[in-house]
């Protein structure tokens, strides 16, 4: 026993960025799309991953362990974690875009950046105490899926020794501002359609959160010319040509599209 606590006190961290790396790009890379995950309790339903890093846990105590999966709120049986309070690595900066799919709603969001969240899990989804967190990995107009991701990896990677190191001195960290917080839920079925009376920014935006894979087709789908077309890439101005279309406060082109079949 150190400071009053015993050994078992330990620290199991539940971090779904890495593994959401791993499950998800690999699916974006090979244009494979999500199309659902089963829920336990109303919240999507993942195995556990086991991260080996020396780089987290070098020079930390025995207790504190380092775990990763997502995105439940409680370990599943065999995990290792007891009855240990948790803490979560959640790529966004919290309490904006709380839930299981962060990155998509900060880009569908139109924001410039995004980043990493350590926090103190309780009761809620993604609303306990911050014990740490670091911004600055930007959202270029061009979004590469791979290249975001492992941008997102690194700085998890090198946030959690002083995440850790915080809760292994007591840090109890610092309440989330309900009034800037954002639910980041599961794209509903407008997401898959392009809805022209919007502006060309959200319809925009709409698509580039598409390129990190929720739906068949690949991307939100749009009749053109007579034909429908599953929306890969789009631009805001006219350099490069492109097929037009008119949204609600001026033209979008888009400059990447598939053929599909006419969906109702």
């Amino acid at each position: 026993m150190r400071g009053g606590r015993s050994r078992t006190d330990r620290v199991c961290v539940r971090a779904c960025v890495a593994p959401w790396t791993r499950q998800w790009s690999g699916s974006v890379g090979r244009g494979r799309r999500h199309r659902g995950v089963p829920s336990r309790g109303g919240r999507p339903a993942v195995t556990p991953q086991r991260r080996e890093s020396g780089t987290v846990v070098a020079g930390l105590p025995a207790r504190s362990a380092a775990l990763q999966w997502l995105p439940q709120a409680d370990p599943p049986p065999g995990a290792g974690c007891g009855t240990a309070r948790r803490n979560q690595v959640h790529p966004s900066l919290l309490p904006r875009h709380r839930g299981p799919i962060p990155i998509h709603w900060a880009i569908r969001a139109g924001d410039r950046e995004t980043g990493v969240t350590v926090h103190w899990m309780d009761e809620e989804f993604d609303t306990g105490r911050v014990i740490v967190q670091r911004g600055g990995v930007p959202l270029e107009d061009e979004v590469v899926p791979d290249e975001l991701l492992a941008r997102m990896d690194a700085l998890t990677s090198g946030l959690l020794p002083l995440a850790l190191r915080r809760v292994d001195a007591g840090d109890a960290g610092e309440p989330q501002d309900e009034a800037k917080a954002t639910y980041a839920g599961w794209m509903g079925e407008d997401f898959r359609r392009v809805d022209r009376t919007r502006t060309v920014r959200e319809i925009h935006n709409q698509v580039r959160a598409s390129r990190f894979g929720v739906y068949d087709p690949p991307g939100p789908v749009v009749q053109v010319n007579g034909r429908w077309v599953s929306v890969l890439r789009t631009r805001t101005d006219p350099g490069g040509g492109g097929l037009r279309i008119d949204c609600a406060d001026g033209p979008l082109w888009i400059v990447e599209s598939q053929a599909v079949e006419r969906s109702e």
